[in-house]
């Protein structure tokens, strides 16, 4: 009986059991097609998710043109705003300087009413004056003619003063003549005073003609010593470049100074031109300084108009290229100017070139006897 009902116990537990593995297994089940539904409904709401994110973009690519015309339209607004706080600015200085300019006008509509004041009161005292004047010059008149003059009353007064003060010493100097005689006297002298002024405005219209004369003079001789100062820096400067020197001529002629500028084309080792610029002639060489001198002299001698030039001992202290040049330069001048010329020198004549040769006479003096010293 007691292993019936343990049977029965035990049959009763595994039925218990099975009745809750199947209850589990429906509560499974249950929820594997809950979440199958959870799942069905999140795709649905992503896919919804997706197209509402979509029409956001739609709908923000849409805004994006209105977006700018709204940008564009605040950047207008602020334009005008600020053309509209210039235009109340300049129409509250508008309204400053109108007010300013009313208070001017009235102003001067005042200063004009007392003007025109004045000027009437300066009329009448003109109109009283200019009667006054008629007066007096009626009186005038009955003196004598009118004479004009700049002086003033009080310089008039003074000079009938010292006319009257002379007038009676003249009187008690000459005593008790009579009248007529006083008369001629005065048309006398009146009559050489009268031929002393007219020789006087002859002189002086003589000694304008000659200041005119002489300032045109002056002005053609300035324009004279411009165009010799020019020559003869261009025949100085020419000069010098027959050596393949430059240089030039500054006249000083308020000082009546001359400077002469020389740039010598040194040729040397390290080098193959230098140039050397100086003002100086103690600076230079026994040869340069005569070529230097050479040039200077062809350049003034024109300007001098001498009737014949002379040259001593020009090329004593130059070396063959030197003397050529420089004879070349001295015979080319006078050639060209046709002047006679004396070129006296101790030296050889065999540097005369032979183009020039028949145009120069030569005279060789004979070597002076030494002294004997006894």
């Amino acid at each position: 009986m007691m292993v019936e009902v343990q049977q029965v116990e035990r049959l009763q537990d595994e039925f218990n059991d099975m009745q809750q593995s199947q209850q589990q297994d429906g509560t499974v089940t249950a929820l594997r097609e809950e979440k199958e539904e959870h799942e069905t409904e999140i795709g649905a709401c992503q896919e919804e998710i997706r197209k509402l994110e979509a029409a956001l973009e739609k709908v923000e690519e849409e805004q994006e043109p209105f977006q700018k015309e709204k940008e564009e339209k605040e950047r207008e607004q602020d334009s005008f705003d600020r053309g509209a706080e210039q235009l109340q600015s300049r129409l509250t200085r508008l309204v400053q300087q109108h007010a300013a300019a009313k208070k001017r006008h009235h102003e001067m509509k005042v200063k004009i009413n007392s003007l025109a004041q004045e000027l009437d009161e300066s009329k009448k005292a003109v109109e009283e004056q200019e009667k006054k004047l008629e007066a007096n010059t009626e009186k005038a008149a009955e003196l004598g003619d009118r004479i004009d003059s700049r002086r003033s009353v009080d310089a008039i007064k003074g000079a009938l003063e010292a006319l009257k003060t002379k007038i009676n010493n003249q009187k008690n100097r000459v005593g008790p003549e009579s009248q007529v005689e006083l008369e001629k006297k005065f048309k006398a002298n009146l009559k050489i005073a009268t031929e002393t002024k007219a020789k006087f405005k002859d002189a002086e219209t003589i000694h304008k003609m000659i200041a005119e004369g002489l300032n045109a003079r002056k002005k053609k001789w300035h324009k004279l010593l411009t165009w010799a100062s020019q020559m003869s820096n261009m025949r100085f400067n020419v000069g010098l470049t027959q050596k393949g020197h430059s240089g030039g001529l500054e006249f000083h002629h308020d000082n009546q100074h001359l400077t002469p500028k020389v740039s010598l084309n040194v040729a040397s080792q390290e080098e193959s031109n230098r140039t050397r610029t100086t003002s100086d002639m103690k600076s230079l060489s026994g040869g340069e300084k005569s070529f230097v001198t050479t040039s200077l002299l062809l350049s003034l001698w024109p300007m001098a108009e001498s009737p014949f030039r002379v040259m001593d001992e020009f090329d004593v202290f130059m070396d063959e290229m030197y003397r050529k040049n420089t004879m070349r330069l001295l015979l080319e001048g006078v050639t060209r100017e046709h002047q006679q010329s004396i070129f006296i020198t101790p030296l050889s004549l065999a540097a005369i070139p032979d183009e020039y040769a028949p145009k120069v006479t030569q005279h060789t003096l004979q070597r002076p006897d030494k002294p004997v010293n006894r």
